[in-house]
């Protein structure tokens, strides 16, 4: 908890009469946290954003450019590429490399569909490996998230995500589980990691 009550002294530190904001600097980057004004009793906000940019959870829009990538076996829809591996052993043992300037979702359904694949992240943009259905549809997988908002989500069939690896970024990242067979999520510097 910050006290606002005791400024004097620390140059990294301001105050005024209707909001108060504190400064972290890191070897990185600096983060700043505002909290506006409500008195004594509370009602103030504090809103947290790094110096990268539009803080944790916010990806930015894809430019998308036409035509849709020929990875893109789901096609293209707002901005971002699905990339459909939905037949038994469709997309096995294979590195799936998402497109640079689209978001990214990879989705997996049918008897281990992306087993023992890679699952490569666009850089910059949100990316998604979705393991709907079938068993060890995404065994063995591995998701290596850029540095947009990342997830992994792991359907109820057997071995769904057994032995996978969620990867993390910078950014928020989140794995779910509805069964067994849970990733292991190493989160690294995320800002907000979640993991089953």
């Amino acid at each position: 908890m910050l006290d606002f009550g005791r400024f004097e002294g620390n140059p990294d530190t301001t105050q005024s009469a209707s909001s108060a904001s504190v400064t972290h600097a890191t070897s990185s980057s600096a983060t700043t946290t505002s909290v506006g004004p409500g008195g004594g009793g509370g009602g103030g906000g504090a809103v947290s954003s790094s110096g990268a940019g539009a803080g944790c959870g916010n990806s930015p829009q894809p430019p998308a450019p036409p035509p849709c990538p020929s990875a893109c076996t789901g096609g293209c829809a707002a901005g971002k590429c699905t990339i459909a591996c939905t037949i038994n052993n469709s997309c096995k043992n294979v590195t799936l490399a998402c497109p640079a300037d689209y978001d990214c979702e990879v989705q997996c359904a049918g008897k281990d569909s992306c087993a023992g694949s890679t699952v490569t992240c666009p850089d910059t943009y949100a990316c998604a490996l979705s393991c709907i259905s079938g068993d060890g549809v995404c065994g063995n997988t591995t998701l290596n998230c850029g540095s947009g908002v990342c997830s992994m989500s792991c359907g109820n069939s057997t071995g769904n995500c057994a032995g996978s690896d969620l990867n993390c970024g910078v950014e928020a990242c989140t794995a779910t589980c509805l069964g067994v067979g849970q990733p292991t999520v190493t989160c690294g510097a995320s800002c907000a990691c979640t993991p089953c």
